[in-house]
């Protein structure tokens, strides 16, 4: 069979088909139907809530007040806690790695990707709320 041939049967068949099917024209009050359908879908209220609370925005305030305080004041920061640390662990892995030195470019790109981590699960729990209503 040719491509020709077989184009014709497909016009055919489907012209057959729409033949009988027929024309059909929609209620008078379609649109206005479809119009009030998607303006009560659009009337629900969204709440909006916050992603960070008062009262997480209190303790970053707060938190920024001490550090800029801290060195505003030049108060020293005393280390005793980490005098009891054994830090030779520490030591051996530096060894162990060597001088390793990073760029800008390398450091920004984890410090993004570390913070871009931190935010999935709150961001994830903020759309479960939601798509839950």
């Amino acid at each position: 069979m040719d491509m020709e041939h077989t184009n014709h049967n497909w016009d055919s068949a489907s012209k057959k088909v729409l033949n009988e099917a027929g024309l059909h024209k929609a209620p008078a009050d379609f649109m206005p139907n479809i119009m009030n359908a998607i303006a009560k879908a659009g009337l629900q209220h969204i709440q909006y809530k916050p992603l960070i609370s008062k009262k997480g925005w209190f303790v970053i305030l707060l938190a920024g007040v001490t550090i800029l305080a801290l060195i505003v004041l030049n108060i020293p920061i005393e280390r005793n806690y980490l005098d009891g640390v054994n830090l030779s662990v520490a030591d051996k892995l530096k060894e162990a790695i060597g001088p390793l030195e990073f760029s800008k470019t390398v450091l920004y790109s984890i410090g993004f990707l570390g913070l871009f981590l931190i935010q999935l699960p709150f961001l994830k729990r903020l759309l479960d709320r939601r798509v839950s209503r």
